[in-house]
């Protein structure tokens, strides 16, 4: 989809799929599956991750609810590294990097092996799996730092980004 030159069929599928609402702006994704349109990123990702397969393994039933949780705090995680990677002074610096680490450190407690769900690869993951990729390569980049230093020894969340960044 070219963005400053939207269709008109891609402008009406997604007027479609926000319940007929003109004022809300298109943008992508727009996922259209049938007749079924989603739209919004994490919508996408967990409508596929729940219709691939038999087993529904990537975003399955019993685990949603930490799926979401993870979700919602990796929103902060991203913030945080906005945050740090748009400052302009040593303290704006400072407070991003404090934000980013503790809303990275907030994942810790949905984490039980190399990925969310363990062994088992997730929607979790696809969600965060592009913001992990653009960490591991502006922060040491722009900061001078690779996030895995900027967490406390012991801390799970460098091997799982290590995990998705392999996967």
């Amino acid at each position: 989809i070219d963005l400053q030159n939207k269709p008109e069929e891609f402008l009406e599928k997604y007027k479609v799929a926000v319940g007929g609402d003109a004022s809300i702006r298109a943008k992508v994704p727009l996922l259209e599956c049938g007749e079924k349109l989603v739209v919004e990123s994490e919508d996408v990702i967990k409508f596929i991750g729940s219709s691939i397969g038999s087993d529904d393994s990537l975003y399955p039933v019993s685990e949603r609810e930490r799926i979401d949780r993870f979700i919602k705090s990796f929103e902060d995680v991203s913030k945080g590294y906005v945050d740090f990677m748009a400052a302009k002074s040593d303290l704006d610096e400072e407070t991003g990097r404090e934000s980013f680490c503790r809303a990275l450190l907030c994942l810790e407690d949905d984490l039980e092996g190399p990925f969310c769900l363990g062994d088992t690869f997730s929607v979790a993951e696809c969600y965060a799996a592009p913001w992990v990729h653009r960490f591991s390569l502006t922060v040491p980049h722009f900061r001078g730092v690779q996030v895995k230093d900027l967490l406390h020894l012991g801390s799970k969340v460098p091997a799982w980004m290590d995990a998705v960044l392999q996967r």
